[in-house]
């Protein structure tokens, strides 16, 4: 499975919950475009949510576009409806610090999409390489994960995407979801300092977010 996944601020004139309003008439804008529609899976709009210890505040909506294969993916970004599309975003995205990924996901845990998630991009140590850290990564969550943690409890589905493009701001991004954000902070508190021991994941960010899908076809797996 591939996807690209954005994380944005809104402009500062807007409030949150017009920024959240307007970033929903955006994602009815790019379905009209079917060469850019048609070819995705699954569409996932997280609306940020404050004052989870060890989550940034200042990031206001993480974006999910999800595709079968990386042919999928580069069909959708080849329409020419892209330009305008874009340039929507550029009236309620602010643009600055923006996070853009193209990552090749797989997943740790199986199961329901819950309606909260962390997500946390992670820079590989200095001299790492990206897929040895994206190993190390799965492994210490894979570790909690089997143990009696409250993450190992409470966590319902779990993915590690490594970057697929040497532009790639971070080299990799693991999100979880919880069925409440008392979950969630409990969770994400064990799960950050797991990635953390030793430096591991120390370059990054982590972002708390309420989750929507706003589209899923199904699709050949």
């Amino acid at each position: 499975m591939f996807k690209i996944i954005y994380a944005e601020k809104r402009r500062p004139e807007l409030s949150f919950t017009t920024f959240v309003r307007r970033w929903r008439q955006h994602a009815g804008l790019a379905m009209q475009d079917a060469p850019f529609w048609n070819p995705m899976a699954l569409y996932i709009q997280n609306d940020a949510l404050r004052g989870i210890p060890g989550t940034d505040q200042a990031y206001d909506g993480v974006g999910e576009l999800f595709y079968p294969t990386l042919l999928d993916l580069n069909a959708s970004l080849a329409s020419p409806g892209l330009v305008p599309i874009m340039a929507d975003g550029d009236e309620f995205f602010s643009r600055v610090d923006q996070i853009h990924m193209v990552v090749d996901q797989r997943p740790l845990r199986t199961g329901h999409c819950a309606g909260f998630k962390v997500f946390i991009f992670a820079r590989a140590p200095q001299g790492g390489g990206r897929a040895d850290f994206a190993d190390h990564c799965a492994d210490r969550t894979e570790t909690l994960l089997r143990g009696q943690g409250e993450f190992a409890r409470s966590a319902r589905q779990v993915t590690i995407g490594q970057g697929a493009t040497q532009h790639d701001p971070y080299d990799l991004v693991c999100d979880a979801t919880f069925d409440s954000t008392e979950a969630a902070r409990l969770g994400n508190a064990e799960w950050l300092g797991a990635l953390r021991v030793d430096g591991l994941a120390a370059d990054g960010v982590a972002i708390a977010a309420r989750s929507y899908v706003l589209y899923d076809a199904p699709y050949a797996t």
